[in-house]
């Protein structure tokens, strides 16, 4: 979260948070199963346009390298 937050100067809000979990829910299942739905499904399902999510999708897999948590990530985190 405070990654996104600082490489793209959005925050989150009760407005937006729900566009932000459908995006990262449909990133996760197409990265960890290998029959999945297509965006428009989950956009449907998530109450967004296919545009928009399809727009949070590109931002993702752009500024994301890599799929998987560090340990030192997950220490920075709490976890």
């Amino acid at each position: 979260m405070d990654r996104f937050i600082q490489q793209t100067n959005i925050f989150i809000t009760s407005l937006n948070i729900h566009r932000l979990l459908i995006t990262t829910v449909m990133v996760a299942a197409i990265f960890m199963d290998d029959a999945f739905f297509n965006n428009a499904y989950y956009a449907r399902v998530g109450g967004i346009s296919t545009r928009e999510l399809n727009k949070f999708d590109g931002f993702i897999s752009h500024s994301s390298t890599e799929l998987h948590n560090s340990g030192e990530t997950s220490e920075q985190a709490g976890w």
